[in-house]
């Protein structure tokens, strides 16, 4: 990661005195293709590894982009060495594909 992107996910991650998020919501403005994508990735495996979220959800414009974020973030749990379960259900929307466990 570069040192904003580290930034991020920091600020993304911060917690309160008292136990609670301090930054429940985010957004960051970034031109196209300077490397915005790897934010809700490393904040997905932190909460899947660190954390222990059972639910992390983003979205994306397009759905190709949801998916190909989707795409990379089961190829790194991969590379972490993490099994994986299978995906248990598929289904056809007017939005595209949608993966449920």
């Amino acid at each position: 990661m570069d040192a904003w992107q580290a930034d991020s996910i920091t600020a993304m991650l911060a917690v309160k005195a008292d136990g609670k998020w301090a930054c429940v919501e985010y957004c960051e403005w970034v031109s196209r293709q300077n490397g915005k994508g790897c934010l809700p990735e490393a904040r997905a495996l932190t909460g899947l590894r660190l954390i222990g979220e059972r639910l992390i959800m983003w979205s994306a414009h397009e759905y190709k982009t949801a998916m190909k974020s989707f795409r990379r973030v089961i190829w790194l749990v991969g590379r972490l060495g993490v099994q994986r379960q299978p995906v248990r259900r598929r289904r056809r929307t007017p939005q595209g594909d949608q993966h449920e466990r």
